[in-house]
């Protein structure tokens, strides 16, 4: 999954996705965006610009979806791969 977007969201920053893989894990479909649409990118960061609420309130919703991806829990997912594969 995308590490820079629990960086960001960590961080206190809201980001701007394009949907790939683990994107929609992490941030609210508001901020996704098409691949390779530079208009609708462009349209995706004004709007954060000129809503900081907007912003504020996808990143409380993608804070309390990171909480679900803690380092606890990614520890216990990649023992229990190990575990499964030996």
């Amino acid at each position: 999954s995308p590490n820079v977007l629990y960086e960001a969201t960590a961080a206190g920053r809201p980001s701007i996705a394009t949907s790939v893989s683990g994107v929609r894990d992490i941030i609210e479909d508001d901020f996704i965006v098409p691949p390779d649409d530079a208009v609708v990118i462009a349209e995706k960061l004004l709007h954060v610009y000129r809503n900081p609420s907007s912003a504020a309130s996808s990143l409380e919703k993608s804070r309390e979806k990171l909480k679900k991806y803690t380092d606890t829990k990614n520890l216990d997912d990649y023992i229990g791969l190990y575990e499964e594969l030996l």
